[in-house]
């Protein structure tokens, strides 16, 4: 049995956490996404940009994704 990674993190993140903060113009990271952060040794950029990408994958619809400017959601 494979240990759920990186990917699925995200993905519960994008499911289950509150990610209004994505569209604050200083986000400040929920608990859950600063330890996904932590323990997979990732930037806040790139853990920013992952989560945007699954939620326009599994809530494409999500309000925080019309709150980011266009090239953001891309």
């Amino acid at each position: 049995m494979r240990r759920p990674g990186y990917r699925e993190a995200i993905d519960w993140l994008a499911g289950n956490d509150d990610c209004y903060w994505l569209g604050d113009e200083e986000p400040c990271m929920s608990v859950t996404a600063s330890l996904v952060r932590d323990l997979f040794d990732v930037s806040d950029d790139r853990l920013m940009a992952d989560i945007r990408r699954s939620l326009r994958r599994i809530h494409p619809t999500h309000e925080v994704l019309r709150q980011l400017p266009m090239e953001e959601v891309s």
